[in-house]
């Protein structure tokens, strides 16, 4: 659950996506931050 509200301010963030780009970003698989962590 926590991981979601990390994923919030990290998608919005942007930068901060390289941060998290496994837990995070999957649980925010339809937000932008798919693609971020895909590159990486």
């Amino acid at each position: 659950m926590p991981v979601q509200q990390t994923a919030v301010p990290v998608q919005a963030s942007g930068g901060a996506t390289t941060t998290v780009p496994s837990t995070s970003a999957t649980q925010v698989n339809p937000s932008s931050a798919v693609p971020a962590p895909t590159q990486y």
